[in-house]
Protein backbone atom coordinates (compact mmCIF):
# COMPACT_ATOMS: atom_id res chain seq x y z
CA UNK A 1 0.00 0.00 0.00
CA UNK A 2 1.33 3.55 -0.53
CA UNK A 3 1.61 5.94 1.96
CA UNK A 4 0.59 8.84 0.26
CA UNK A 5 -3.14 7.22 0.24
CA UNK A 6 -3.14 8.09 3.99
CA UNK A 7 -0.83 11.23 4.16
CA UNK A 8 -2.63 13.65 6.23
CA UNK A 9 -3.34 16.88 4.26
CA UNK A 10 -5.65 19.64 4.93
CA UNK A 11 -8.56 21.06 2.44
CA UNK A 12 -10.52 23.97 2.28
CA UNK A 13 -14.46 22.29 1.14
CA UNK A 14 -17.94 24.60 -0.54
CA UNK A 15 -20.67 23.08 1.00
CA UNK A 16 -23.74 23.40 1.09
CA UNK A 17 -27.15 22.26 3.35
CA UNK A 18 -29.14 19.47 1.30
CA UNK A 19 -31.16 18.30 4.09
CA UNK A 20 -35.22 17.72 3.39
CA UNK A 21 -37.06 17.96 6.31
CA UNK A 22 -40.42 16.02 4.70
CA UNK A 23 -38.62 12.81 4.88
CA UNK A 24 -35.95 13.10 7.72
CA UNK A 25 -32.96 13.36 5.12
CA UNK A 26 -30.07 14.74 6.83
CA UNK A 27 -27.39 16.41 5.40
CA UNK A 28 -26.20 19.53 6.50
CA UNK A 29 -22.93 19.80 5.11
CA UNK A 30 -22.93 18.16 1.81
CA UNK A 31 -20.02 18.29 -0.67
CA UNK A 32 -19.99 20.29 -3.55
CA UNK A 33 -16.48 21.26 -4.08
CA UNK A 34 -13.15 20.85 -2.26
CA UNK A 35 -9.47 22.47 -3.05
CA UNK A 36 -6.02 21.49 -1.39
CA UNK A 37 -4.69 23.66 1.22
CA UNK A 38 -1.21 21.18 2.34
CA UNK A 39 -0.03 19.25 4.18
CA UNK A 40 -0.92 18.38 7.57
CA UNK A 41 1.11 16.77 10.49
CA UNK A 42 -1.27 14.68 13.12
CA UNK A 43 -3.18 15.29 15.53
CA UNK A 44 -5.35 17.74 14.09
CA UNK A 45 -5.87 21.38 16.34
CA UNK A 46 -7.34 24.74 16.00
CA UNK A 47 -4.30 26.18 15.90
CA UNK A 48 -2.95 23.90 12.91
CA UNK A 49 -6.79 24.61 11.07
CA UNK A 50 -6.23 28.01 11.49
CA UNK A 51 -2.83 28.72 10.27
CA UNK A 52 -4.25 26.69 7.26
CA UNK A 53 -6.86 29.83 6.69
CA UNK A 54 -4.20 32.22 6.34
CA UNK A 55 -2.87 30.11 3.23
CA UNK A 56 -6.72 31.26 1.72
CA UNK A 57 -7.33 34.63 0.02
CA UNK A 58 -7.99 37.64 2.55
CA UNK A 59 -11.91 37.66 1.90
CA UNK A 60 -12.18 33.94 3.00
CA UNK A 61 -10.01 34.50 6.35
CA UNK A 62 -11.96 37.90 7.27
CA UNK A 63 -15.02 35.53 7.17
CA UNK A 64 -16.28 34.48 10.45
CA UNK A 65 -14.89 31.20 11.06
CA UNK A 66 -16.36 28.68 13.74
CA UNK A 67 -13.58 26.16 15.67
CA UNK A 68 -16.26 22.85 15.80
CA UNK A 69 -14.98 19.11 17.62
CA UNK A 70 -17.61 16.46 17.14
CA UNK A 71 -18.04 12.98 19.14
CA UNK A 72 -15.73 10.43 17.91
CA UNK A 73 -18.26 8.12 16.20
CA UNK A 74 -19.05 6.54 12.91
CA UNK A 75 -21.36 8.87 11.59
CA UNK A 76 -19.25 12.14 12.89
CA UNK A 77 -18.41 14.37 10.28
CA UNK A 78 -15.76 16.27 11.81
CA UNK A 79 -14.78 14.21 14.94
CA UNK A 80 -11.16 15.51 14.55
CA UNK A 81 -12.04 19.04 14.41
CA UNK A 82 -12.92 22.04 11.81
CA UNK A 83 -13.30 25.10 10.89
CA UNK A 84 -16.59 26.39 9.75
CA UNK A 85 -17.71 29.65 8.02
CA UNK A 86 -21.05 30.59 5.94
CA UNK A 87 -20.81 32.47 2.50
CA UNK A 88 -24.40 34.01 3.03
CA UNK A 89 -24.63 36.01 -0.06
CA UNK A 90 -23.86 32.49 -2.27
CA UNK A 91 -26.78 30.23 -2.52
CA UNK A 92 -27.63 27.44 -4.27
CA UNK A 93 -30.21 24.82 -4.73
CA UNK A 94 -30.26 21.70 -2.87
CA UNK A 95 -31.92 18.18 -3.75
CA UNK A 96 -35.30 19.44 -3.13
CA UNK A 97 -34.97 22.49 -5.32
CA UNK A 98 -34.89 24.67 -1.70
CA UNK A 99 -32.29 27.82 -2.05
CA UNK A 100 -29.38 27.41 0.68
CA UNK A 101 -26.71 29.24 1.87
CA UNK A 102 -22.88 28.08 0.73
CA UNK A 103 -20.93 27.00 3.77
CA UNK A 104 -16.99 26.74 3.71
CA UNK A 105 -15.24 23.55 5.65
CA UNK A 106 -11.23 23.80 6.65
CA UNK A 107 -10.48 20.38 7.75
CA UNK A 108 -8.22 16.70 7.26
CA UNK A 109 -8.50 14.83 4.79
CA UNK A 110 -6.51 12.12 2.92
CA UNK A 111 -4.24 12.29 0.39
CA UNK A 112 -5.13 9.14 -1.72
CA UNK A 113 -8.90 9.91 -1.70
CA UNK A 114 -8.71 13.72 -2.73
CA UNK A 115 -6.15 12.69 -5.65
CA UNK A 116 -9.06 10.43 -6.66
CA UNK A 117 -11.63 12.82 -7.27
CA UNK A 118 -10.04 16.39 -7.39
CA UNK A 119 -7.09 17.60 -8.93
CA UNK A 120 -4.05 19.17 -6.43
CA UNK A 121 -3.20 21.95 -8.53
CA UNK A 122 -6.75 23.69 -8.64
CA UNK A 123 -7.02 26.74 -6.58
CA UNK A 124 -9.16 28.30 -4.62
CA UNK A 125 -11.02 31.22 -6.55
CA UNK A 126 -8.85 34.42 -5.28
CA UNK A 127 -12.07 36.74 -5.03
CA UNK A 128 -15.62 36.56 -4.01
CA UNK A 129 -15.98 37.58 -7.44
CA UNK A 130 -14.28 34.21 -9.27
CA UNK A 131 -15.81 32.30 -6.10
CA UNK A 132 -19.36 33.78 -7.20
CA UNK A 133 -18.29 32.87 -10.73
CA UNK A 134 -17.49 29.22 -9.87
CA UNK A 135 -20.40 28.45 -8.24
CA UNK A 136 -22.65 30.15 -11.07
CA UNK A 137 -20.92 28.07 -13.52
CA UNK A 138 -21.60 24.79 -11.81
CA UNK A 139 -25.32 25.28 -10.98
CA UNK A 140 -25.79 25.93 -14.74
CA UNK A 141 -23.78 22.87 -15.18
CA UNK A 142 -26.32 20.69 -12.86
CA UNK A 143 -29.48 22.00 -14.13
CA UNK A 144 -28.08 21.22 -17.62
CA UNK A 145 -27.80 17.66 -16.63
CA UNK A 146 -31.23 17.60 -14.72
CA UNK A 147 -32.86 19.21 -18.14
CA UNK A 148 -30.39 16.60 -20.30
CA UNK A 149 -32.15 13.20 -18.02
CA UNK A 150 -35.55 15.22 -18.00
CA UNK A 151 -35.83 15.57 -21.87
CA UNK A 152 -33.45 13.15 -23.79
CA UNK A 153 -34.21 10.78 -26.28
CA UNK A 154 -33.32 7.60 -26.01
CA UNK A 155 -29.99 6.48 -25.50
CA UNK A 156 -29.17 9.70 -26.46
CA UNK A 157 -25.55 11.27 -25.19
CA UNK A 158 -25.27 14.35 -23.10
CA UNK A 159 -23.28 16.16 -25.90
CA UNK A 160 -25.69 14.84 -28.43
CA UNK A 161 -28.48 16.29 -26.64
CA UNK A 162 -26.52 19.67 -26.30
CA UNK A 163 -26.14 20.19 -30.26
CA UNK A 164 -30.24 19.25 -30.19
CA UNK A 165 -30.71 21.91 -27.65
CA UNK A 166 -28.28 24.75 -29.21
CA UNK A 167 -30.17 24.12 -32.65
CA UNK A 168 -33.72 24.34 -31.25
CA UNK A 169 -34.29 25.44 -27.65
CA UNK A 170 -37.26 24.71 -27.71
CA UNK A 171 -37.39 21.17 -28.49
CA UNK A 172 -35.14 20.54 -24.99
CA UNK A 173 -38.60 21.89 -23.88
CA UNK A 174 -41.02 20.19 -24.90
Amino acid sequence: MSSEKYETIVTVEAVYDNSDMRTGYFDANAHYARWYLGPMESPVTEAKLRKARSLLPKWVQDLPWKYIKGERYSMSDHYTGQLQTEVTDVRVANSTGRSTTMGLLIRKYWLGSFKANDDVTVKFPKTRADFVEFVNRKEVAKQERKDYYRTKAPNESFEDWKARRDQDPEATLR
